[in-house]
């Protein structure tokens, strides 16, 4: 009868732990950027982790069952310090083989990780030698993501020899790049890299799904956003306006009293800082094209909102006080809804850009980015698809995914002065084909990548 045991020594095994008979070490090995473990955490224009946990099982010959298994935490530090587990098999047979799965370890989250977010490598190790060890390196490829490499029946091989030395960080996805040149009045360079679009604790308003897909894993260029969600001043030095505009009333008894635009400023009423609002999608199209620029995909709303590190809100996992960003304000015939910032004697609506949101700001090298969690939902250059939809689905690693399929629904993103905090998360979008006192835009624009 074959046996086989495990020893997971996250920093390799000192002579006094390794087994007295010959034995197969196994090192694992990245290109993915890890969690550091000391230290501060990477800068916002670093690359950011995307894995920091390891699951490992080890399989006796033509076993079905793992004899052995064995989770834990995986950090850029043990990598780079040789990260390894040790097999040995008690008795006659074939060579074990050995299933590594790399994830993520998400706060909050009890559900076992998604497939589609796991990296997964099934190898067959080497026959163990009659004494001492034989030294091989098992490798998790990042572009592996959801697809898995080997099965129990048909195992990838296995590296011979240590990592000399590591790969960890070194996939081309997780780069940050940036802008080749200077952002242009009102833009901020975001620069790219990869973050994971979705999560598993975002909320839905989803008309046509009620499941959350599991999260993807999306690489982006670099590109320029607007800093501030587009004002009524800023329309009105175009000579458009948008669909609907202010009624002139404060009193909060028509959908119109939110609506902020005016063609001048009015005595007591001054809305030019305000961000503008009941305008169609098309309008806020033609708007951004008009500079020379489009509506942001959804993806790189998503990117900037999660502060580019894949946040639940842009400031971490904590929920938002009435301080932190725009929401809550609903007074007036809306009074029904979520109002749990609402001013006193205020119908409530959207704040002055930038002015109201103590956490709702993304520092960049380049410039901050306001109003992204908060004030206004924000218009996508994208057609609305579930996330389970074809415009999602068709790989694992998205590259500047925009779903661009003919649809009379287009795709919101971000909170807004009329719903609750959890709308805040960075992951929070539905559908919409109407200009609505909730919904405003700000532009984006194409980025080549610095040198």
């Amino acid at each position: 009868m074959k046996s086989a045991w495990v020893l997971v020594a996250c920093l390799g095994c000192s002579a006094e732990q390794l087994p007295p008979l010959g034995h197969v070490m196994v090192f694992l090995d990245t290109d993915a950027p890890l969690r550091r473990s000391e230290g501060p955490p990477p800068a916002i224009d670093e690359p950011q982790p995307l894995f920091d946990g390891v699951s490992v099982d080890v399989f006796a010959s033509g076993a079905t069952e793992p004899c052995c298994s064995e989770d834990f935490e995986l950090t850029e530090e043990q990598v780079r310090a040789g990260a390894s587990f040790v097999v040995r098999l008690e008795g006659e047979g074939g060579a074990p083989r050995v299933r590594a799965r790399m994830y993520r370890i998400l706060l909050g989250v009890e559900a076992p990780p998604a497939p589609e977010t796991v990296v997964e490598v099934v190898a067959e190790l080497p026959a163990q030698p009659e004494e001492g060890a034989t030294e091989v390196t098992l490798f998790l490829p990042t572009d592996a993501v959801g697809v898995p490499n080997g099965t129990l029946e048909a195992p990838s091989p296995v590296i011979p020899g240590r990592p000399a030395p590591s790969r960890v960080g070194t996939w081309p996805g997780a780069a940050r790049r940036g802008c080749a040149e200077p952002p242009g009045p009102g833009e901020v360079c975001v620069p790219g890299g990869a973050f994971w679009m979705g999560h598993p604790l975002a909320p839905t308003l989803d008309p046509t799904s009620f499941t959350r897909p599991p999260p993807r894993l999306v690489v982006l260029s670099p590109f320029y956003l607007d800093a501030h969600e587009a004002t009524v001043a800023d329309l009105r030095a175009t000579g458009e306006a948008p669909n609907y505009q202010w009624s002139g009333s404060r009193a909060g008894t028509s959908i119109f009293d939110w609506c902020t635009f005016t063609r001048q400023a009015t005595a007591g009423f001054d809305n030019d800082n305000l961000p503008v609002n009941c305008n169609s999608w098309y309008r806020a199209q033609d708007y951004c094209l008009a500079r020379g620029a489009d509506l942001p995909s959804e993806a790189q709303l998503e990117y900037a909102s999660g502060g580019l590190a894949s946040r639940l809100y842009l400031w971490g996992l904590d929920e938002a006080s009435c301080s932190d960003a725009v929401w809550g304000r609903c007074g007036g015939i809306l009074a029904g809804y979520p109002a749990d910032c609402l001013p006193a004697m205020d119908i409530g609506g959207p704040a002055p850009v930038g002015t109201q949101g103590a956490r709702d700001r993304l520092e960049l090298p380049t410039g901050v980015i306001t109003d992204l969690a908060g004030n206004l939902h924000e218009w996508t250059l994208d057609a609305y698809q579930p996330l389970d939809g074809p415009c999602w689905v068709d790989r694992f690693v998205l590259t500047d995914p925009l779903c661009a399929e003919e649809s009379s629904l287009r795709t919101v993103r971000g909170g807004s002065w009329g719903l609750a905090e959890a709308h805040l998360r960075a992951t929070f979008r539905f559908a919409e084909n109407l200009p609505t006192a909730t919904v405003g835009f700000r532009c984006a624009r194409h980025a080549e990548p610095a040198p």
